[in-house]
């Protein structure tokens, strides 16, 4: 059996070569030189497998022209969790990245006794003794010019074990007509209907069409399909997809849906790879969900997570597992192997198997952001799956997230924590963190922001019943009035060179400085930060926050009765909060099975 063949670089998705070979881009092979497969698509990752399944034997075949040596090597990496853990902290983004590629990770390699015979143009290196970690590769030297056609990573194994799947695509989008047009038409093209690859016959499109945007009539495929529905936010759009594939279409039997963003590039042979992997699962494994890891679409080598990790207590919500790991180094392959925590995965790629995604097991609706960490911070009982060669593309963020996000953040979180098992000690601790965030807010002169923050916790307060009866599409629109206009340094009126960056400071220090210049009488009319560092006291009647990587920024001014009003409607929230928080927990897990199951669903989204 074909577990994984060999990938080669591939024109139409303009790809880095060095995520397939070191040491040629085309398999072509000059005398004296060595070819690596010690690489993100070609290199396999024993240590998953042997975790993930049952796999006993395993060899490589290699179609080959020309007098080749080969050699064999298992390496193991080693990550620094504990640089990993400091994070960025007040490091440039671009010298943080270099320091992790230089010190977040190591590898090891040894060279294997594998036994390796010749028949023709066809090498087979037959693995023995297979290892439980790391990854297993080949290098391949030419005695002569040669080059490498192709080939696999096989296994013998009893058909009847397989695992039967069959697979199910859930898009939800909003007025993104060229990348989802993309996707689907090479999902059409390399699976669906082609009959040389495993998924042909075992694998459907859903797409639910928030923006309402999309031709049906280009659309028109017996396995491609299409619906148009209620912009209730990503939450919406991938559970119509799952109710549409899962439950309406149950008949069709689909083992797992996979909610994949709108705006990723996706390689057709992830998807060859997430079923083969899927057909060879141990039992204990099957509920689990299979994360694909993020790279960035513009640096298409770098990692931008492998699986995720929510903090319910601290201010920065999420904290991505290898981020910024530049795949073009053999060492992050290894390394990639040893997890670091997480506890979800976004809906970039996210394989959910239908013994989870039951009709009292679906997303919250939040509308949008959130409801990936809910779901799979609810569900990570069942496991999670990660492993090299499965991921997507997708843009890196373009602007700074829009400021209506600030009320979804706050009211979407406190939802998350409160409607699962929640301690005193941890709620404190957030609302620590809450505050921290809240006050950086209001000593920066962004009151709009911390205006959002507010009304996201009262909305919290109000209880399940508004929650459920809210118009959200009503209420996203008047949010989106919230907006923020930037402007560059010259057309704001300041000059670059002025503007003060990398002075952070003890954060109650300098809050209490800024709250002593808010008080005092103004003494300059503006004052020009960088808004990456959160505590930088400015007398200054107004202050443009300036954002390095953008290069841009935007103008608020101080307003003394507006800082003392939001101070004092952030603390008298809190105390209600306080007060209320057996109650409120009381309410929010009572009212969680209504929420997320398929009669909230069917009547939220008009479904008869």
């Amino acid at each position: 059996m074909l577990l994984q063949p060999i990938l080669f670089p591939d024109k139409k998705y303009s790809i880095e070569p060095e995520l397939f070979f070191h040491g040629t881009s085309d398999g072509r092979i000059l005398a004296g030189s060595t070819v690596s497969l010690e690489s993100y698509f070609n290199a396999f990752s024993i240590g998953k497998w042997r975790e993930y399944t049952d796999l006993d034997n395993l060899y490589l075949q290699l179609e080959i022209k020309g007098d080749v040596e080969i050699r064999a090597y298992h390496a193991v990496g080693e990550v620094d969790e504990e640089f990993l853990q400091k994070g960025r902290g007040k490091l440039p983004e671009d010298e943080y990245i270099r320091q992790v590629n230089e010190k977040a990770y190591t590898a090891e390699r040894t060279e294997l006794d594998a036994e390796i015979s010749r028949t023709d143009s066809c090498c087979t290196i037959s693995f023995v003794n297979l290892p439980v970690d790391g990854i297993l590769y080949v290098t391949v030297k030419a005695l002569s010019d040669a080059e490498l056609i192709g080939g696999g990573y096989c296994t013998e194994v009893d058909e009847v074990r397989l695992n039967s799947v069959k697979i199910a695509v859930g898009i939800c989008t909003f007025k993104r007509e060229e990348f989802v047009s993309r996707n689907v038409k090479s999902l059409k093209s390399d699976l669906i209907g082609n009959i040389d690859s495993p998924l042909h016959g075992k694998l459907e499109v859903y797409i639910a069409d928030n923006g309402q945007t999309l031709d049906k009539a280009s659309f028109d495929d017996e396995k491609v399909h299409l619906f148009p529905n209620p912009n209730l936010g990503g939450a919406g759009g991938f559970t119509r997809t799952m109710i549409e594939a899962m439950f309406r279409d149950k008949a069709k039997g689909f083992t797992h849906i996979i909610f994949m963003d709108d705006d990723i590039l996706l390689y057709p042979p992830v998807l060859e790879r997430t079923y083969t992997l899927l057909r060879m699962l141990k039992a204990e494994y099957k509920k689990a969900i299979l994360g694909g890891h993020m790279l960035y679409l513009e640096q298409m080598y770098m990692q931008h997570a492998v699986g995720v990790l929510y903090r319910k207590t601290e201010s920065n919500i999420a904290k991505a597992s290898h981020k910024f790991f530049d795949l073009r180094n053999p060492d992050t392959i290894s390394a990639n192997e040893v997890m670091s925590p997480t506890n979800h995965t976004g809906w970039w790629y996210a394989c959910i198997p239908q013994t989870i995604a039951k009709e009292n097991n679906l997303p919250m609706p939040f509308f949008i952001h959130f409801d990936d960490v809910e779901y799979g911070v609810r569900n990570i009982e069942n496991k999670e799956i990660y492993i090299n060669g499965i991921s997507v593309w997708h843009p890196s963020p373009k602007n700074k997230a829009p400021l209506w996000m600030s009320y979804y953040d706050i009211r979407n979180r406190l939802i998350t924590m409160f409607s699962t098992p929640l301690s005193k000690r941890c709620f404190r601790q957030y609302i620590k963190a809450a505050a921290r965030m809240f006050c950086t807010a209001v000593l920066h002169f962004e009151y709009q922001k911390a205006e959002l923050y507010l009304q996201g916790m009262k909305d919290f307060l109000k209880g399940p019943e508004a929650f459920m009866n809210c118009d959200a599409l009503s209420l996203h629109r008047d949010l989106q009035k919230n907006r923020i206009e930037y402007l560059p340094p010259d057309v704001a009126g300041v000059d670059e060179s002025d503007i003060i960056k990398g002075k952070n400071r003890n954060f109650l220090l300098a809050g209490m400085i800024q709250l002593f210049y808010t008080i005092m009488p103004t003494k300059n009319e503006i004052c020009a930060v960088s808004a990456d560092c959160n505590y930088i006291p400015c007398n200054a009647k107004k202050y443009y926050l300036y954002f390095d990587k953008l290069k841009t920024g935007y103008i608020v001014e101080k307003n003394r009765e507006k800082f003392f009003k939001l101070l004092f409607e952030f603390f008298s929230v809190v105390f209600r909060l306080n007060m209320k928080f057996d109650s409120l927990q009381s309410i929010w897990q009572k009212a969680k099975p209504a929420l997320i199951g398929l009669p909230f669903w069917e009547k939220y989204l008009g479904l008869k």
